[in-house]
């Protein structure tokens, strides 16, 4: 059994069972290898946020309860577990802790930290670690086309992760990632030149977009302004950065410093946070976007 994030559906007394035949044509076409909101984009959620509901936890209980009949063992296979809510996390907490005679969990988490600590509790972690950069400049070669000679550099930035490694080179993943650029860039440099007006009109385009890419652009930037934090801090060797990414952050990278990077970074992660939790958009973005140009009025180091 499969249960992952998938859209609410009336017609199914399971959405993982309504949206199955797309999760089956994604694990195939990407050979396993898929983001959060390439899977969101496949079944028209990019604007929504993804949840596995307590009706989930509740169907998984009663797919569980049947006699096994294509084998001995029965087995749920729970991809994002994170993204259960507090009531689908205690409704499954009873059978992670006592599950039924050969029947067998596997949670496969992105981030288990966001876990509830009696889910975590109950589970026996095992961690998967990163690819080798030889193997995905091999992958880059053979997968991708790339030449042997831009290969080491395409899996130095992927740093480990075949889904990253397909984006560099995926024509919808590259227009996600060039349009949280744009976003990024437009904010960096209204708020170094103190463009208010403008920060409140770049703040009400922000909040019109639906809450998965309102997030997955926050943690875009958190990576940016982190890998201009290590330009600065003469670290270019280990950076992440790729094409139009690497141009700018090496012009920007000067005026991401120790004065400022701690609060930069920090009123990311709240709008993150503000975000996760349903906050209102426009409001949190017009808050945030006024605030990042406070952090901007100290000189950069020389």
């Amino acid at each position: 059994h499969f249960v992952f994030p998938a859209p609410t559906t009336k017609e199914s007394r399971s959405a993982c069972d309504a949206a199955l035949p797309a999760w089956r044509e994604m694990v195939s076409s990407s050979g396993g290898y898929f983001s959060e909101q390439e899977w969101y984009a496949s079944v028209g959620m990019e604007n929504k946020q993804g949840l596995i509901s307590k009706k989930e936890a509740d169907e998984v209980i009663r797919k569980l309860s049947f006699k096994a009949f294509e084998s001995e063992w029965k087995a749920v296979v729970m991809w994002l577990p994170e993204r259960m809510n507090d009531s689908s996390a205690n409704c499954l907490l009873k059978i992670l802790e006592e599950p039924w005679d050969k029947t067998l969990f596997l949670l496969i988490s992105e981030h288990p930290e966001k876990l509830l600590a009696t889910i975590l509790s109950r589970t026996q972690e095992v961690s998967v670690g990163r690819i080798d950069r030889e193997a995905l400049a091999q992958a880059a070669v053979e997968r991708f086309g790339v030449a042997a000679t831009d290969a080491a550099d395409a899996a130095r930035v992927a740093d480990g992760s075949m889904v990253t490694l397909k984006a560099l080179f995926s024509e919808e993943a590259a227009e996600m990632r060039s349009e949280n650029f744009s976003h990024f860039a437009s904010l960096m440099r209204l708020a170094y030149g103190q463009k208010h007006l403008e920060l409140m009109e770049w703040a009400e385009q922000m909040a019109k977009l639906g809450r998965e890419r309102q997030k997955h652009f926050l943690e875009y930037s958190l990576g940016m302004l982190r890998e201009s934090y290590m330009l600065t801090a003469g670290l270019s060797p280990i950076s992440y950065l790729w094409g139009e990414e690497a141009a700018f952050c090496t012009k920007f990278a000067p005026f991401v410093n120790n004065s400022n990077i701690e609060l930069l970074i920090g009123a990311f992660e709240r709008t993150l946070r503000d975000v996760m939790a349903n906050g209102n958009a426009r409001i949190v973005f017009i808050h945030f976007a006024l605030a990042a140009s406070k952090f901007f009025l100290n000189k950069p180091n020389k």
